[in-house]
């Protein structure tokens, strides 16, 4: 929240008084989302086997190889594989 231009208003008239002052001055900063350990984990294990087998007019044998090179480890595909689920998602519905 914003009161003016001043950031972190809200923090600093709260809990930052108890706060180093290298939190209060620190720059915004963004979180990366581990999708291809995500990818690579048992509990996707059945979304992925659906993403390759149901078809939604893409190649499913490239598909499942990028699916492998990910959960093999060789390449980072998390980003897209998240985008054929959505691309799928879009197609199907």
């Amino acid at each position: 929240k914003l009161k003016g231009y001043e950031r972190k208003y809200i923090l600093r008239n709260t809990i930052g008084k108890a706060l180093p002052s290298e939190i209060l001055k620190a720059h915004k900063k963004g979180f990366g989302i581990p999708l291809r350990e995500w990818f690579k984990s048992v509990e996707f294990q059945d979304k992925l086997e659906k993403l390759h087998t149901e078809d939604f007019g893409l190649n499913k044998t490239e598909i499942k190889k990028i699916i492998e090179i990910n959960r093999n480890g060789e390449y980072d595909f998390g980003n897209f594989i998240w985008m054929l689920f959505v691309l799928k998602k879009i197609i199907l519905n």
